[in-house]
């Protein structure tokens, strides 16, 4: 599972530079105490949030679901 989300953070943050480099000016503005997003940059901040939503429902519902078995298992013979 570690793996697999330093994979998916790993090419999220890959995917963020992009946006940077594609938005052509500043999108965030550093502050003493980390990060604020800039006047260009706060859509894309809600949008960022509205996928860390997602994948706590989406993380939430495989827990959900990991004690249930569904489908067909066959067995060679």
């Amino acid at each position: 599972m570690i793996r697999l989300w330093r994979r998916w953070f790993g090419g999220f943050v890959a995917e963020l530079r992009k946006h940077f480099r594609f938005a052509g000016t500043r999108l965030l503005e550093r502050i003493p105490t980390g990060t604020t997003p800039t006047r260009a940059g706060a859509p894309l901040a809600g949008r960022a949030q509205e996928l860390l939503d997602l994948e706590e429902r989406m993380f939430a519902e495989i827990a959900a679901d990991s004690g249930r078995a569904t489908g067909t298992t066959e067995l060679p013979r």
